[in-house]
């Protein structure tokens, strides 16, 4: 066994190898690192769902209470956002809070919904009679032909 220590504290041990190009490795010196990145990103998922509007602290405390799995539901929940935009995802929150639905399709159904209530924007187009009153001014080329002949 290989002991490392710095002063008197043990930094790492590993069991030797006598064998050529072997790469050891002992999972146990990356559990913590990897414990604390994980930990990082879903403080920072979790931050980022609480700013987005007031309400959305308290839908964060339904999911905790319904037992889910809760950055499961806040990625989905964030992924939404970018779909939908901010303030939409607010308003469905708000609305899924009022039903007591703690769940990330149901503020989805509630985004698809409202988006089918919205009014759909149609093209105006002129009649007909009106597209032949319109009378269009040629255009002079001659400038483009006095270019052409400076180029040359």
């Amino acid at each position: 066994m290989l002991k490392i220590y710095c002063k008197d504290q043990l930094i790492c041990e590993h069991p030797r190898c006598y064998d050529k190009y072997q790469i050891i490795k002992d999972l146990n010196h990356y559990r913590r690192r990897f414990s604390r990145i994980k930990r990082y990103k879903h403080q920072s998922l979790l931050s980022h769902f609480k700013n987005l509007c007031p309400e959305a602290e308290a839908y964060l405390v339904g999911l905790n209470q319904k037992q889910v799995q809760v950055i499961y539901h806040i990625k989905q929940l964030l992924n939404l956002e970018i779909i939908y935009g901010k303030t939409a995802l607010c308003s469905a929150i708000i609305k899924a809070l009022k039903a007591g639905s703690f769940h990330w399709e149901s503020v989805k159904n509630i985004l698809l919904y409202d988006q089918s209530l919205a009014p759909k924007l149609s093209v105006v187009r002129p009649q007909k009679k009106d597209l032949m009153q319109l009378e269009v001014e040629p255009i002079d080329l001659t400038q483009y032909d006095r270019l052409l002949k400076a180029k040359e």
